[in-house]
């Protein structure tokens, strides 16, 4: 019999990134590294599709706000602008901004949906 090992940051990364969850809600989150754009440059996250009327009730991570890539672009500069917004049905990638003089950052993002 064998075993095979998945590393826990990998697995949970994964639950984590596009997880629906009870109650209406859908979790969503990216990260993106610096690294040099074009050789080891990274962004990172699973897609999530959202039914309509969806509308962001948090956002947290260690960056400066995040974006929106799919059936429409979102932008937010700050995490507590995003709260509120009502966002299109579509599927989505969720990506952090990196704060100045950082090499790696992550967001996760808490849909209400109906």
């Amino acid at each position: 019999m064998t075993i095979k090992s998945v590393p826990i940051a990998a697995a949970c990364a994964a639950l984590l990134t596009a997880t629906p969850s009870l109650a209406g809600t859908i979790t969503a989150g990216g990260s993106q590294t610096a690294g040099v754009a074009g050789r080891n440059a990274s962004l990172s996250g699973q897609p999530v599709t959202l039914p309509a009327g969806c509308t962001i009730v948090s956002a947290s991570g260690l960056n400066q706000g995040f974006w929106m890539q799919g059936t429409t672009r979102l932008l937010f500069d700050t995490m507590d602008s995003a709260r509120g917004r009502a966002v299109p049905a579509g599927t989505y990638y969720v990506y952090p901004n990196l704060k100045p003089g950082t090499g790696t950052a992550s967001v996760s993002v808490i849909f209400n949906c109906p």
